[in-house]
């Protein structure tokens, strides 16, 4: 099976999109409030995917 270059970019590019929004969103959440549990961390990451994306 060969994958479409252009889709792989485009997940690629969405990775790291996606990784740096949640770099800066993961700073401010513990800048502003104790570090959360890893299960909210996950679901804030997919709200924020979904509001970026």
């Amino acid at each position: 099976m060969i994958k479409n270059p252009f889709i792989e970019i485009e997940r690629i590019e969405r990775t790291w999109l996606t990784a740096h929004l949640y770099r800066k969103f993961d700073k401010y959440f513990h800048e502003t409030r104790p570090p959360i549990k890893v299960f909210e961390h996950l679901i804030g990451g997919l709200f924020i995917m979904k509001t970026f994306t």
